[in-house]
Formats: structure tokens, C-alpha cells, sequence
């Protein structure tokens, strides 16, 4: 069977981050500090964010109900962008947060995963601290600057690489994975985890407490309607 492709070309630097929209359009995140929009049906560019990121791109999400929004993660900041705005080049973004406090008084840091919850109007992102704040956003793609940020802390002793909200609307949970080799499931009503995971190890050196690929939860996501969780490990293996 012949399978066609198509190339995207334009980014001058890795893409790091990648999503699509329910209309056909992909957006790409890279190290050149700049978020493209492609057409998937002929391979072109139609719109660069750029000149408003001062750090690469760590991740990029359409609006799960609003396609016409893009929210981009890029140092301790998200921004938000309206993709019908003007003209091929865009740096002005429609919203943009960052140098805020949680409910704790403590700031953002470097942000490394981010997810947003279509049900109840929330974007979980986790940053270095090792901490997953709970940021509101409206759907017209602003943030509500006058809600407090909540967080989920002290679980987590390394990055989180990962966060899954469950896709039941009945169930109000989120699932963070992270290098300290644990998965925790939230509660978001209370902002308190229901479960933990401990990934082990399936081999290390004989006489030596090295592991061999660490079982790092690297990516995980819901199946069957929020009934199931796959994590997949840096062992290899899916849990």
C-alpha cells in the first residue's frame, strides 16, 4: 500500500511540540521561539506567531471547543492567540499569563507540559517546581485574571512530564506522570490526589544501584471514555 505524505517546511530550528484541530489545521511548536499554523489538505504555512516568546516553545494546544484559539507554553508564560487575526505574521497575542502566584504565594517556573480540560474550563500546567497549577480560561481564549490559581503539590519530586485529564465530564480528575517514576490521579474538586503509582525498575546493574532505563512516565493519556490510563515508560513498556 502506498501511503502520501506531505513535508512542512519553515521552522528554522527542531519542532518540539506538535497538535491538530477537528478543521484540519496543525500547529507546531520549535526551538526558533516561533509557533506556525499549517493547512494539512495542501502543506502550507498561513499564519507565525513569533517575536513574543522568549524561550522555546514547550508546548502548543488548540482550544478543545473553540478551534479558532491556540494556547502556547514558552518559558513561565502561556499565552493564548485568536488564529483569525490579520496578516501571515502575528506577535501579538489575544492573552498572555505569567509572574503569577498560586493560592500559596509561590510563581511559576519553567513550564514543561501543559493540558487543558474542555468540561469545566481549565488548563493544568506543571512547571520545575515539580507542581501542577490550575489555570481558568473562558471560552473566547482569555485566562480569568481575577480567579485564583490553585495547585497540586507534593507529590511529585521530579519534572512532570505529562497531564491527562480524564475525559468523562462526570469524573472531575487529572492524571500527572513524571521522571521521579510516579503517576498520581487528582481529585479536582478537592485538589487532592485519589491514587498514586510507583513505576520499579525492571533491571540495573548486578552489584550496583544504577538502573537501566528508569521507568520514567514520559507520556500517558485516557482510553475507553476515561476508563483506563496507558503510561508509557522509559523502560520500554506500557503500563
Amino acid at each position: 500500500m502506498i501511503i502520501s505524505h506531505k513535508t512542512l517546511r519553515g521552522h528554522r530550528a527542531p519542532i518540539t511540540v506538535i497538535d491538530g484541530s477537528l478543521n484540519g489545521l496543525i500547529a507546531t511548536g520549535s526551538e526558533d521561539r516561533t509557533v506556525r499554523l499549517w493547512d494539512s489538505h495542501n502543506g502550507r504555512a498561513i499564519k507565525c506567531f513569533h517575536n513574543c516568546f522568549c524561550e522555546d516553545i514547550e508546548a502548543v494546544l488548540f482550544h478543545p471547543t473553540e478551534n479558532n484559539f491556540v494556547i502556547v507554553a514558552s518559558g513561565d508564560q502561556i499565552f493564548s492567540f485568536d488564529i483569525r487575526s490579520q496578516g501571515i505574521l502575528c506577535s501579538t497575542p489575544l492573552d498572555c499569563l505569567g509572574n503569577r502566584k498560586d493560592v500559596d504565594g509561590d510563581f511559576f517556573q519553567s513550564i514543561n507540559a501543559m493540558s487543558i480540560n474542555p468540561h469545566i474550563g481549565t488548563i493544568a500546567i506543571s512547571d520545575d517546581s515539580c507542581s501542577t497549577y490550575l489555570v481558568p480560561l473562558d471560552e473566547n481564549g482569555h485566562f480569568d485574571h481575577s480567579k485564583p490559581i490553585k495547585s497540586l503539590k507534593r507529590i511529585h519530586n521530579n519534572i512532570i512530564g505529562s497531564i491527562s485529564f480524564n475525559p468523562n465530564p462526570k469524573l472531575h480528575e487529572v492524571f500527572t506522570g513524571g521522571y521521579d517514576c510516579q503517576g498520581c490521579l487528582w481529585d479536582l474538586n478537592r485538589h487532592r490526589p485519589l491514587r498514586t503509582l510507583e513505576f520499579q525498575p525492571l533491571e540495573s546493574f548486578s552489584n550496583s544501584n544504577q538502573i537501566l532505563n528508569p521507568p520514567f512516565l514520559q507520556c500517558a493519556g485516557y482510553i475507553e471514555g476515561g476508563k483506563y490510563i496507558l503510561c508509557c515508560l522509559g523502560d520500554g513498556s506500557v503500563s
